[in-house]
């Protein structure tokens, strides 16, 4: 046991130390108190095996090895030792792709592991639920209503144009009064509206020109390509992209989600979804944070340094037949 002590380093070190003399003496019992400290939740592992990829200089025989060895770790954190439990498993997995998130959540925590348990809990869950939202609208329905006397300020109409009380823009006296003087007409009775191309208002800053550049997304498995504006951000730790832009569902989610703070110090939720990438600087399968609205207008995509590195603008191509621009008329130097 010291000569073991010796080697092992962190949590495992933790763990071997605590036991007893008799227990570090044993070596099934070490070897499975640090299995233990280090083993992650089966869920940890089921999301690790459905959304693990080939890795850019891996072949596919190490793939497939990969992929094995995640499914037995998972396998084996959910204590599946027959066919039955397997099937059990899956079931379950394919039940819950289908329900809302808080009645998946509601079933993790009871930590279900028969097919038909599961769907009894779903059922008296979702009974449940329904009585209270019931019970919830026909409070409301009888809540009596508040009624304001006639002299409440509230009923009274107000003018868009003086913002007064008591009369409304058509009988507007200051509003009537100013189209006299002016000479206009006095059928204008609404105030004029300043307008702005949509276009120009969403373009990217100029400051940001730089750092723009086009390129095209897609999900996985979807030959669909979309065409995105991408702001390269060396302040952001994390890839940003708009959830319009594509149909994000249960397919391409992550299983989590991650909080963002920025300048302001405020904190906001971002799903993670995996996504296909192609531009200038990068290519290939990335985790993205999704957003309805990122922070510069007229872009769909902040890359950040989790995807892109220490990149920052794409790199020279050195060309063997470079294009020589023919401006002007040629001239010939006579000595």
């Amino acid at each position: 046991p010291l000569l073991l002590t010796c080697r092992l380093t962190g949590k495992a070190l933790q763990v071997v130390s605590a036991l007893s003399p008799t227990d570090g003496a044993d070596y099934d019992k070490v070897k499975s108190a640090v299995l233990t400290a280090y083993e992650l939740v089966p869920e940890a592992y089921r999301q690790r095996f459905r959304f693990e990829k080939p890795k850019l200089n891996q072949s596919y025989v190490e793939y497939a090895h990969m992929k094995s060895v995640l499914f037995e770790k998972w396998c084996s954190a959910s204590h599946i030792s027959t066919l039955s439990d397997l099937k059990e498993l899956i079931l379950i997995e394919e039940f819950k792709r289908h329900l809302p998130e808080k009645l998946v959540l509601y079933l993790n925590e009871q930590k279900v592991n028969s097919f038909s348990e599961a769907a009894l809990l779903a059922d008296e869950f979702s009974l449940t639920h329904r009585v209270r939202e019931t019970r919830t609208d026909a409070n409301r329905a009888f809540r009596p209503s508040v009624r304001l006397t006639p002299s409440s300020n509230s009923e009274k109409p107000e003018c868009f144009y003086c913002h007064k009380r008591g009369h409304v823009i058509r009988d507007c006296y200051s509003l009537k009064l100013k189209n006299r003087r002016t000479g206009s007409s006095p059928n204008k009775d609404r105030p004029e509206i300043a307008c702005c191309d949509k276009t120009h208002a969403e373009k990217p800053s100029p400051c940001f020109k730089p750092f723009l550049s086009e390129g095209f997304v897609s999900l996985p498995g979807s030959e669909d390509d979309t065409k995105v504006v991408i702001l390269r951000d060396t302040g952001a730790s994390l890839t940003l992209i708009k959830r319009s832009l594509l149909p994000f569902s249960e397919n391409s989610q992550a299983g989590y989600s991650v909080m963002l703070q920025g300048i302001e110090m405020g904190a906001i939720s971002a799903e993670m979804h995996h996504i296909k990438l192609s531009c200038p600087l990068v290519s290939g399968d990335f985790l993205v944070g999704v957003l309805d609205e990122l922070p510069t207008k007229g872009v769909d995509l902040i890359l950040g340094n989790d995807a892109a590195g220490g990149l920052v603008v794409p790199l020279p191509e050195l060309i063997f037949e470079p294009e020589v621009h023919d401006e002007g008329p040629r001239c010939l130097l006579v000595c």
